[in-house]
């Protein structure tokens, strides 16, 4: 994270998004927006050992919006069983990987989550009410601008969309996808322009130059040790036996980030236990989905 604290202390400084000041533009940091957030933080008289901390209570605060969300999403899911709601809760808050991610490293997985429960929920009022929201999309895009690999959760939720909510098919492709690829595009342009080069300098050190068997293989290690298989199946178990559309939305956003971890080779921080960055922002979806299946 310090990384992109660099970058943004540059940038609030007036000499660009780099690395060094008057050096070459490579973009090191993936998280374009949460950048642009910690520049505005050096813009204030703060001193510089408490900006740190400026970011961790940023962090203490989304996560604190995220449990309200993780409420709402176990009362919508459940039927307002104080059970799911309680434990969903309870769990999500005091999950060490999150706190660890959102709080202690200062990383955006704060925002991410955030924004995840909360689109999370605005896709199941969707389900109810059946009418169109373009406030979603704008979230989408938003996370895909947080953090440009956001776009995983966002093609399920889109997906998602398409397939139950037939009514409003046309307005999810003609505004919805639209307003996506405007963002899309936008962070594309923005990085090709600036930088010239399409992605960031991680992408090409952690995708390119290494076989993509033994990349994937080591993803399936990272994912494995950090569930415990037993709880990973009984939610999927309920699935199949429920038929549960809900549940169903949690469960494939939490599979989206999996297998997109899995792609990628795990993280380069396993070291921690749990959850890794990429999983740990549905982790909250995965608990609900548990306690529905207890209840």
């Amino acid at each position: 994270e310090m990384i992109s604290m660099r970058y943004a202390q540059n940038f609030a400084r007036g000499y660009g998004l780099i690395w060094n000041p008057g050096g070459e533009k490579v973009q090191g940091f993936t998280n374009l927006l949460w950048t642009l957030y910690m520049a505005v933080i050096h813009l204030f008289p703060v001193p510089l050992p408490k900006t740190s901390l400026v970011i961790q209570l940023t962090g203490v605060l989304c996560i604190i919006a995220s449990l309200f969300f993780v409420k709402k999403i176990a009362e919508l899911v459940s039927n307002n069983s104080h059970f799911v709601i309680f434990f969903s809760v309870l769990f999500s808050a005091f999950y060490f990987p999150l706190i660890n991610w959102s709080v202690i490293l200062g990383t955006e997985v704060s925002i991410l989550t955030l924004l995840l429960t909360l689109i999370t929920y605005k896709s199941l009022v969707i389900m109810k009410t059946k009418k169109f929201s373009i406030l979603l999309f704008l979230l989408l895009g938003l996370g895909i601008v947080v953090r440009l690999d956001f776009l995983v959760p966002s093609i399920a939720i889109v997906l998602f969309l398409l397939l139950i909510d037939k009514a409003n098919r046309k307005e999810y492709i003609f505004k919805g996808i639209l307003l996506l690829l405007f963002f899309i595009i936008g962070i594309f342009l923005f990085q090709f322009f600036y930088y010239h080069s399409a992605f960031p300098n991680s992408y090409y050190l952690k995708l390119t130059g290494y076989p993509i068997l033994n990349r994937i293989t080591r993803g399936m290690y990272t994912t494995i040790k950090s569930v415990n298989v037993l709880l990973f199946l009984i939610p999927f178990i309920y699935l199949y036996v429920s038929k549960n559309i809900k549940v169903f939305l949690l469960l494939e956003l939490y599979m989206a980030v999996i297998l997109y971890n899995i792609y990628v080779g795990g993280d380069a921080w396993e070291s921690y236990g749990g959850a890794n960055r990429y999983v740990v922002i549905a982790m909250p979806l995965f608990f609900i989905s548990i306690f529905m299946t207890l209840f």
